[in-house]
């Protein structure tokens, strides 16, 4: 069987990562990076093709006439062209759990970074304005406990944002595609009523 790897530079930042383990499937091939232009070349006699970021469209994936499997060392599959790969028979797989806990994260993060004027009390004290702390708050800071978070999908990270906001106090609003039944703390409503 031949494997390419398309892009084995964004797994890691050190690429520590020991490929070897799919030398047992066949003819392993790893490119550190491969553009736009060099994708279709790379892929023409592949079998199956490993990558991460690495778009593959219609066109792309119409140069790999052997291609029957696209594994993804990700989470989302936004850069595959999921009706091109259907219509031709390829198999599509992504990693739906990967890095759950700290794409939360990330996301409670940024809403209490926003919370508090982080960026705005680090610039003052770039500049060695103390005064926010001196002055009684010169900048705004919103406590999120009692606050409505809407949270679009329900999924395993949509899942983690929600278990990480109410454990902060926040009330929680979720969509999802496929309708659910409330929970507690947990209400599901349609999409525009999460927007209002």
């Amino acid at each position: 069987m031949n494997i390419v790897i398309l892009d084995a530079n964004t797994l890691t930042l050190d690429n520590d990562i020991d490929f070897s383990v799919f030398n047992q499937y066949g003819d392993v091939t790893i490119y550190q990076s491969s553009t736009d232009e060099e994708v279709g070349e790379r892929i023409k006699d592949a079998e199956v093709v490993l990558c991460n970021k690495t778009v593959l469209n219609a066109d792309k994936l119409s140069k790999a006439p052997n291609l029957k499997y696209i594994g993804l060392f990700a989470t989302g599959y936004n850069n595959i062209d999921i009706e091109a790969a259907r219509a031709r028979g390829i198999a599509v797989c992504n990693i739906p759990a990967y890095s759950t806990e700290r794409v939360a994260h990330t996301a409670i993060m940024m809403i209490l970074n926003l919370s508090s004027s982080m960026q705005i009390q680090q610039a003052m004290l770039a500049r060695g304005d103390r005064s926010n702390f001196t002055k009684c708050m010169q900048v705004s800071h919103v406590e999120v406990n009692g606050k409505i978070l809407g949270v679009i999908g329900a999924g395993n990270i949509g899942r983690e944002v929600i278990k990480v906001a109410q454990a902060l106090g926040m009330k929680v609003l979720a969509y999802a595609r496929t309708p659910r039944p409330d929970e507690d703390n947990l209400k599901f409503v349609s999409f525009e009523e999460l927007l209002k």
